[in-house]
């Protein structure tokens, strides 16, 4: 705690000369629980009257922009897979710091599982240079197109496949794209091998995922 109190203090409170601290707490805790989610400022905004922090628009913006210049969090790009363009960059975030996250929500590991995993995928592959986006479908996304040069890596993380629905989306999400690029399940689950209907995407488990260079 006292090492985000320093960095919330130094990098952040102070050097961009925040006024409404109690305003950034509530928004640093929102994002937190939030994470890999589309947010958009409006829902902010609403969630902060929620609990009687009532903010400007471009406040929530100004001080969005201040947490991800102290390196706290950064904003995902969200990529069309079929328009080959990007879309509005701001409205999903995530953590640098998976400790400064947990801490963030109380460290209720066993509700966020999902949320960590792919805070701790998407850390795996910035570490090893790879350019990060989420991949837009005409029906649903792909939680990571994760680039590098001419190489590309297309990622789904989730917990458990515990039912038909969640194999439909996670296998057939990757299996919809139209291109030879790798294409991974990365999940806690004991693996199975690929389902027949979805050949060539790989499922791994995330700590074998974690030991691969890529």
């Amino acid at each position: 705690m006292s090492v985000y109190n320093t960095v919330m203090m130094r990098d952040v409170i102070a050097r961009a000369q925040i006024r409404n601290v109690t305003f950034l707490e509530n928004l640093v805790a929102f994002v937190a629980d939030n994470i890999g989610k589309p947010i958009s400022i409006k829902s902010i905004s609403r969630y902060m009257k929620s609990v009687g922090v009532q903010v400007s628009e471009p406040l929530i913006t100004s001080y969005l922009e201040h947490l991800c210049s102290a390196l706290i969090m950064s904003p995902m790009r969200r990529y069309s897979l079929h328009g080959k363009g990007l879309l509005d960059p701001n409205g999903t975030y995530y953590f640098a710091d998976h400790g400064l996250r947990n801490l963030l929500t109380g460290f209720n590991l066993q509700q966020s599982i999902e949320k960590n995993m792919e805070n701790v995928v998407r850390t795996h592959m910035l570490a090893q240079g790879f350019t990060l986006d989420i991949g837009l479908l005409r029906r649903g996304e792909i939680d990571f197109v994760a680039t590098k040069s001419d190489n590309r890596i297309y990622l789904q993380v989730t917990y458990l496949l515990d039912s038909e629905s969640t194999i439909a989306r996670e296998f057939g999400n990757l299996f919809s794209i139209p291109d030879n690029f790798p294409k991974y399940v990365v999940l806690m689950d004991p693996l199975g091998g690929t389902p027949a209907q979805y050949p060539g995407i790989i499922p791994i488990h995330l700590r074998d995922f974690l030991k691969t260079d890529f």
